[in-house]
């Protein structure tokens, strides 16, 4: 990956994720495709940085439930707001995308 911006690449998914120039910043879902959502990254230099979620997926090895509840009672509504990182305890088609959000965010630095 490369930032648009700056010209700056990364190696690898690790090399990136450990970048201390990038900060996880939020997520965009897309409730008709779920794997064409987006992570959004901030790079120092000014520039967000999308990721769709398929790139990250293996990151997450629990339950994945096949219905999206977006909306539907008992829905927190995280995932409309993309700058919400709270994990969803929802038996949710989503719930593994908010689990990759929060392994992202604790992602050691290097």
């Amino acid at each position: 990956k490369g930032c648009p911006n700056c010209g700056h690449e990364w190696n690898s998914r690790e090399e990136f994720l450990a970048d201390p120039t990038i900060k996880i910043i939020g997520y965009q879902i897309n409730t008709k495709q779920l794997m064409g959502g987006l992570f959004l990254f901030n790079h120092d230099c000014c520039t967000t940085i999308a990721i769709q979620i398929h790139l990250l997926r293996d990151l997450y090895t629990g339950p994945v439930y096949p219905e999206l509840k977006m909306n539907m009672e008992g829905c927190p509504g995280y995932c409309s707001d993309k700058y919400n990182f709270k994990p969803c305890k929802n038996n949710c088609q989503a719930t593994f995308v908010r689990q990759i959000l929060i392994i992202v965010q604790n992602w050691p630095k290097s």
